[in-house]
């Protein structure tokens, strides 16, 4: 019935939700087409100079990608495209557009980045169809250091605050989103590769 309850404020959590899952949603696509992109475009280009420098330089950077966490990753990036070089805004606190959603994009789709490089060749279809799923679980982290209130904001302050209703109802929510872009995937598999056909 989409009845999830009432927050401690007595908010419907489904209102609640309704306002943090479009800027999550955006945040993820945003996060999964620069993942999609860069990635696909490095790892080929990558593959076709098998053991020239620029594969070298890539497998470093994916390495570094890989091995750095997030939070820090959102700092770096903050210090030096914000404060130094001035040309992406710090935070998303006055408005949620393309431009302050940029580096928070960059930040939840670093990880990923380094593995569709390597994967590019192999499964990509698989790994980005899992991936929407968890780019939006995933995004408490990035969206707190860039201070946006999407799923990952009102679920940290759900579970600070201790709204029951709410961390059930949105993480239920997150799981079924994860499940329905693992099953579109797993159906989109027919057309993308031909020898594979479902009885």
């Amino acid at each position: 019935t989409l009845d999830f309850g009432k927050s401690f404020n007595q908010q419907p959590v489904i209102d609640v939700m309704a306002r943090a899952f479009p800027v999550t949603m955006a945040l993820a696509i945003y996060a999964l087409a620069i993942e999609s992109i860069f990635g696909i475009t490095l790892g080929t280009i990558a593959g076709v100079r098998r053991g020239g420098w620029f594969d070298s330089t890539i497998l470093v950077f994916s390495l570094l990608l890989i091995s750095v966490p997030t939070f820090v990753l959102g700092f770096v990036l903050q210090f030096l495209l914000g404060i130094k070089l001035g040309i992406l805004p710090v935070t998303a606190s006055v408005s949620v557009d393309f431009a302050s959603l940029t580096m928070p994009a960059m930040v939840l789709g670093g990880v990923s980045l380094a593995y569709v490089i390597r994967l590019t060749r192999q499964s990509v279809a698989t790994s980005l169809g899992g991936d929407l799923g968890a780019l939006m679980g995933g995004a408490i982290i990035t969206e707190g250091i860039f201070n946006i209130n999407g799923v990952g904001g009102t679920l940290w302050q759900a579970i600070r605050l201790g709204e029951a209703p709410t961390v059930v109802s949105i993480t239920t929510v997150l799981v079924l989103v994860y499940i329905l872009a693992n099953l579109v995937v797993d159906l989109l598999y027919a057309v993308l590769d031909p020898r594979i056909r479902y009885e």
